[in-house]
């Protein structure tokens, strides 16, 4: 396996990093066998699958030392979440955005990383993650990436001959543009146990759903950071429709929040769990 050299200068400077052979061919078949047991998230917003416990320790350690290679640099994700699948068989095909549900929680995506992991990948060039570098969106538009940057839940649109950038979390418009989004992308071809690093307000779109690609995304973050009441309440059609999707995960928020105006994003996620993982006991 590759070392973890060079991860942080590309994740600062261009927002990701591409780290072949970051996970074993045996765990990888791993992975693919849980995939095939079918097991699904509760999230009526995406079709996800979710990998075996187990498996997910065993990638563990990776992860804890991607963190500590990231760990003195200005991008500094802590907290490793859970893992799930995203596979075009079942519908994945998304256009241009930066992730909107960790905004929502998070509140920022100032240390969010997503670790993505192809598992299943027949074809190097195809089925990928298209993305837009940090920097070839800031020296494109440089006023506009420093109201998107560290942000999230914002989706690329056009209309006729509109383009603009959609805030999908307090409403509105963040800017327009001039020009389309694939004019600045990349698409790096990955291979099953490859990983994409992406930071967590890179905007990215599928490529393609023309194989039968899946992917395991493992999410990190800093969880040090102050989240409000005000931010989780302030809202839009948009976040709405995601909030009712998703209401189980979503209710348990609002719990909390009704408790607190504010708290450390790592209390927040704590009682969340404990509040899930009762619902689902009862």
């Amino acid at each position: 396996m590759q070392t973890l050299e060079g991860s942080a200068q590309n994740l600062v400077l261009r927002g990701f990093h591409v780290q072949r052979n970051f996970v074993s061919s045996e765990l990888v078949a791993a992975f693919a066998g849980d995939y095939d047991d079918g097991l699904t998230a509760a999230n009526q917003v995406y079709s996800l699958g979710l990998p075996a416990a187990e498996n997910l320790a065993r990638l563990r350690p990776r992860i804890e030392a991607l963190i500590k290679a990231l760990s003195s640099s200005s991008f500094r994700p802590t907290r490793i979440g859970g893992g799930v699948f995203f596979a075009t068989g079942n519908g994945i095909n998304f256009g241009w955005h930066q992730d909107h549900e960790s905004y929502f929680i998070n509140q920022t995506h100032r240390n969010y990383l997503n670790v993505y992991i192809p598992v299943v990948k027949p074809k190097a060039a195809k089925s990928n993650l298209t993305i837009v570098p940090v920097d070839n969106f800031a020296e494109a538009v440089p006023e506009l990436w420093s109201r998107l940057e560290g942000g999230g839940a914002s989706t690329f649109r056009q209309q006729g001959g509109r383009r603009w950038i959609s805030d999908d979390c307090a409403g509105g418009v963040i800017g327009e543009l001039d020009f389309d989004l694939d004019d600045l992308a990349e698409t790096p071809e990955l291979r099953a146990g490859d990983a994409l690093l992406m930071r967590g307000d890179l905007f990215h779109r599928t490529q393609d759903n023309d194989t039968n690609r899946v992917a395991l995304s493992v999410r990190v973050s800093g969880d040090q950071h102050t989240v409000t009441r005000e931010h989780f309440e302030c809202t839009c059609e948009t976040k709405n429709w995601f909030l009712q999707q998703n209401a189980p995960m979503y209710d348990a928020v609002r719990t909390v929040f009704e408790r607190h105006e504010s708290l450390p994003l790592h209390a927040l996620l704590e009682q969340v769990f404990a509040l899930r993982t009762s619902q689902n006991s009862a």
